[in-house]
């Protein structure tokens, strides 16, 4: 269970109306040590992939609109693994499942549209962030030509950390000869 504290309320609000103007937006979720930053982010995935945030009219006071809910595609994943982009597509390909929990939320239009892109696509275990990028925007490009208002909220937790640990492992593979003077 959690606690809607202010500040979480206030961070779902921004979150819901960056979302509703239907222009780019984003930046860092930046807090104090404690503010619960991947408890918020997992909070943010379960409001936007599932009903929750339907069945409490609190999430709507925040501006969690069921437009929202069923209009935005809602991916995360956390830096510090080995391969974080194959998590999104694994996120993908549930939201391109016609018979799947996401199509019990989410917009037919839109699961058609990921689903569309997907058979389309030959995608390998290494995929490039500009591959990624590519696959996005076609999915979002494919659900307004469907009709839709796609929005896209990408939850990235431990970008700073996890690429610290990248560059750690790297150096310690034995090319550490590239930093030496």
């Amino acid at each position: 269970s959690t606690c809607l504290t202010e500040p979480l309320k206030s961070f779902i609000g921004g979150v819901a109306e960056a979302l509703s103007i239907g222009q780019p937006s984003g930046g860092p979720l930046e807090r104090a040590f404690g503010f619960g930053k991947t408890h918020a982010m997992i909070l943010l995935w379960h409001l936007l992939n599932s009903d929750l945030a339907l069945r409490h009219e609190e999430f709507a006071e925040l501006g969690l609109t069921e437009e929202l809910v069923r209009s935005t595609l809602v991916l995360g994943m956390d830096f510090t693994e080995e391969k974080p982009f194959s998590k999104l597509v694994e996120q993908l390909k549930a939201y391109a499942d016609v018979s799947g929990p996401a199509a019990e939320v989410k917009d037919h239009r839109l699961v058609m549209a990921a689903s569309s892109v997907l058979g389309e696509r030959r995608i390998g275990p290494e995929m490039s962030s500009h591959d990624m990028a590519r696959l996005l925007v076609d999915v979002l490009v494919r659900y307004r030509e469907r009709g839709g208002r796609p929005r896209l909220l990408l939850l990235i937790d431990e970008l700073g950390y996890g690429a610290s640990l990248k560059l750690k492992a790297y150096c310690e593979e034995g090319r550490e000869e590239l930093y030496a003077e």
